[in-house]
Formats: C-alpha cells, sequence, structure tokens
C-alpha cells in the first residue's frame, strides 16, 4: 500500500505489519527471518524519485508533502497524537487478546 504521491506513510507500515503479525497477510522475511516494512523502497522506481529529490533537497522540501511539517505529523501520528477521529479522553481496555490466538 503506498500513501499520498507513492509513499508509504508510517500509518500503512504500521497496517502492513498487524496484518502480517496477525496472519491475514503473508510474512514478507529477509534472509535472516526478519519481517520486512522497507522491501518497497528498493524499487527502482522510489530509487529514481529519491534520487532526484536529493538533487535538490532544499527545493524540493520546501513544496513537497514530505517536507518538515509532512515529517512532523507523521511523527506525531506514529505516536498516537493528532489522529484524526481518536478521542484521546476516552479510556480503553489495554488488555485485549491477540487475534486468532496466537499468542
Amino acid at each position: 500500500m503506498l500513501g499520498q504521491e507513492g509513499w508509504r506513510t508510517t500509518a500503512d507500515q504500521a497496517q502492513d505489519l498487524w496484518k502480517q503479525l496477525a496472519g491475514t497477510r503473508p510474512l514478507n522475511l529477509d534472509g535472516q527471518g526478519r519481517i520486512r516494512l522497507d522491501d518497497w523502497e528498493m524499487d527502482q522506481d522510489v530509487q529514481d524519485r529519491v534520487r532526484k529529490r536529493w538533487e535538490d533537497p532544499a527545493t524540493v522540501l520546501a513544496d513537497s508533502p514530505a517536507g518538515p511539517a509532512w515529517f512532523y505529523g507523521q511523527f506525531r501520528e506514529l505516536y498516537g497524537w493528532d489522529v484524526p477521529g481518536a478521542e484521546y479522553g476516552v479510556l480503553v481496555d489495554t488488555a485485549v487478546s491477540w487475534p486468532g490466538g496466537r499468542i
């Protein structure tokens, strides 16, 4: 799954990891048996796009959704802050069983 402009967001990666751990998507393992969430980054199209952006990073970042504001938003979302629709004042049960009873 790719996010805005073909880049993966932290939310995309978290969903991918969850699906792999829950067994709804096959595990994507490397040669050492580790789950990989970054394999998409090695795609030649993604590599070419990153290489192009590095030619003039100041200009690209100033006008890009991947600039400082985007990064700050991704960081906050990764740790559960500023998520649209989240009700931060509501108590939640943190003792929930693992899907499919796999633990």
